[in-house]
């Protein structure tokens, strides 16, 4: 029996080693036919696409990979012969379909939504055929073998984009327009994971700003409008739909019973203002289709998919709609820094006025094989939440094919906490052999504006604008790009009166040298004095100053004292905490980890996440674009955390159901 089962194994290993050496064959022999085919005239590559419905969006982005794929050299009717499907909303078909294409031969298969994805992903599982896949919320989620951890992990014959919805950015922008906001319906199919993903975001959003949020499913297209009619019925202010095939097929249904109802409808899918939706903030499909379009271009070209990271591209696009300001509720309007953002107007007769439009973020491109980068981070003083950050950053890069002690190499430096060693640093930065200059924090990045031969890319600084980085977002200094973390201050107060309503008194301590920290407290000012609070402010121009400013602030009877994400004063946090614990004093701070160290609540965007979201653009200047064309942004994460460690010290009874809506758990 040993005998005939080692004879056994030994055969169905050689069967498994032939498989194998047959399914690389073909692959191989796939890639020279694509190549040969752009060589020789007249000869063509066969490309199959699946796109899940007929939708105005979809149809954007498949224009957008032919574009996409003409740029890279494969153009329909000469090199390439590009064969259209499309399932028309129905899953059975796409996986009908699905089957036909990965049983037809074809050279390379392109797929668009989450739907369609999925479909030629299991139909194509022996990976015959290389798949590359875009207009995808969460590819991570869609259970194709793609790694939210590592997204090198993945399929060898498949790759593409992951572009989440800006769910959050949506929503806040809905209480911007309407600050009286506080019930918000949604209606979603609970069987695409891509609206499942965006749901989640959007009930963490709601909890953070206070509002209510009323879900509705439709599991089809003509359960759309009566899911809409039941949301409608339970008394919101508006409805919105997140990125759903199913739910956007009902759109007109959905808008006629929103009008009805005098509530207006809002998406993350432009731009679906031309069926009548008050605003859309989220994704220009046709320009993802087209980073689609060239990556594919670029696996036809001999790339290989198992060497692409299925990383994040979202190209961001704001449409408003004057003309469903009309009949509304009261309280709905258009603020102009708004307008001023928006690609797409229609005014008050539904004319469209197609406004200037931003750069699109382009997908990061590959390392170049063979090349060592060398950055240089730079950095006011070593703290806990500078390692989180840059953590966040080099997580990113290496996502991207970036990895430190490999590709890259990081030159670390600091000012030692000491204005006056910043600007050395930044120009000895500026003469060194790095590619690019990181500045971490706002001093910091305004020293770097006088850097002149590098690059800057920057992160862990609350507002660039306002530290001088430019006159908005997309108009900036021609060398410098990066990531802001403006910190909710609105939320984090409403959170905080609604976790100790007893409060009256809130005490803080920052730099006034600070241009974010004047920024910061300007908001704070505001947000109490609506609230009827009073503010205790006291400043330290330096470390050493800021205990005894914060001793100053607890002698003064306050009810709770507030740390912004002030440089300065964050750098004696735990000076700050020892202050506080032994006075029994609440600390609320702008970081969701200082809940983890001592604080009753730790509010804001995170700096992990801000250091995350820097990755994609400095991965681009990396690969030799200008920062000039790279628009800077704002992270969209923000977290709400209670240090349930704090709440016995301090004596206080909190009730664990708010605690889990503050932190947005459902």
């Amino acid at each position: 029996m040993p005998v005939f089962l080692r004879r056994l194994s030994l055969g169905l290993f050689l069967i498994a080693a032939t498989s194998a050496v047959l399914l690389l064959s073909d692959l191989g022999s796939r890639r020279d036919a694509a190549a040969q085919a752009r060589a020789q005239p007249g000869r063509q590559v066969s490309i199959a696409l699946l796109q899940h419905a007929s939708q105005s969006i979809l149809d954007d982005g498949r224009e957008g990979m032919v574009k996409g794929l003409a740029e890279l050299g494969w153009e329909q009717g000469r090199n390439a012969r590009i064969r259209f499907f499309n399932a028309e909303g129905d899953a059975n078909v796409a996986q009908s379909i699905a089957r036909q294409m990965a049983a037809g031969g074809h050279d390379l298969l392109l797929t668009i939504t989450t739907v369609s994805l999925q479909a030629v992903a299991n139909a194509n599982r022996a990976g015959k055929t290389p798949h590359v896949f875009g207009l995808v919320s969460d590819p991570y989620a869609a259970g194709v073998g793609i790694s939210r951890e590592n997204h090198l992990d993945h399929p060898p014959h498949l790759t593409g984009f992951a572009t989440m919805q800006p769910v959050d950015a949506c929503l806040r922008t809905a209480r911007e327009l309407n600050p009286g906001l506080r019930r918000l319906g949604a209606i979603f199919n609970p069987a695409e994971p891509n609206s499942l993903a965006q749901m989640k975001v959007a009930r963490a959003t709601c909890a953070a700003l206070g509002i209510t949020l009323e879900e509705g499913n439709a599991e089809n297209a003509s359960s759309a409008p009566e899911a809409a009619a039941a949301v409608i019925a339970r008394g919101v202010d508006a409805l919105w739909l997140p990125g759903d095939v199913a739910v956007l097929v009902a759109l007109d249904g959905i808008v006629a019973a929103a009008r009805k109802a005098r509530i207006p409808v809002l998406t993350v899918t432009p731009p679906s203002v031309r069926k009548g939706t008050l605003f859309d903030l989220g994704a220009d499909y046709f320009e993802i289709g087209r980073q689609t379009g060239r990556l594919a271009g670029e696996v036809l070209n001999g790339r290989s998919p198992a060497t692409i990271p299925v990383g994040p591209l979202m190209a961001e696009n704001l449409c408003l709609n004057r003309q469903a300001l009309a009949g509304l509720r009261e309280g709905w309007s258009f603020p102009p820094a708004l307008v001023a953002r928006a690609q797409l107007i229609l005014d008050e007769q539904g004319r469209e006025q197609p406004r200037a439009t931003a750069a699109a973020p382009a997908a990061s491109p590959p390392p170049p094989a063979g090349r060592t980068f060398t950055l240089g981070f730079a950095a006011f003083a070593p703290d806990p939440q500078l390692d989180l950050c840059q953590k966040g950053l080099l997580d990113g890069l290496r996502e991207l094919g970036f990895t430190e002690g490999q590709n890259l190499r990081v030159v670390r430096q600091h000012a030692q906490g000491e204005v006056v060693n910043i600007l050395p640093m930044i120009r000895n930065f500026d003469s060194s052999e790095v590619d690019v200059i990181v500045p971490f924090s706002t001093p910091v990045l305004q020293a770097s504006f006088q850097a002149r031969a590098k690059p800057v890319v920057f992160t862990y600084v609350t507002d660039p604008v306002a530290a001088g980085a430019g006159r908005s977002f997309t108009d900036h200094l021609p060398h410098v790009t990066g990531i802001g973390s403006l910190t909710p201050v609105e939320d984090i107060v409403a959170a905080l009166t609604r976790l100790l309503p007893s409060v009256r008194r809130i005490g803080t301590v920052y730099n006034s040298g600070e241009a974010n920290s004047v920024k910061i407290i300007s908001l704070l000012r505001e947000s109490t004095r609506r609230r009827g609070i009073e503010l205790v402010e006291l400043t330290a121009a330096s470390t050493n100053e800021v205990l005894q400013a914060a001793q100053g602030i607890v002698s003064r009877q306050v009810d709770v004292f507030y740390l912004t994400s002030d440089n300065t004063a964050f750098l004696a946090y735990d000076g700050i905490r020892k202050v506080c614990q032994e006075a029994r004093l609440p600390l609320v701070a702008e970081d969701p980890d200082a809940a983890a160290r001592g604080a009753l609540m730790g509010a804001g965007p995170g700096f992990y996440h801000s250091g995350k979201a820097a990755a994609p653009l400095l991965a681009r200047v990396l690969g030799g674009e200008s920062p000039a064309g790279i628009p800077m942004a704002n992270v969209a994460v923000n977290e709400i955390r209670i240090g349930r460690e704090a709440i016995p010290r301090l004596g206080l009874s909190l009730d664990p159901a708010l605690i889990a809506e503050l932190e947005g758990k459902r």
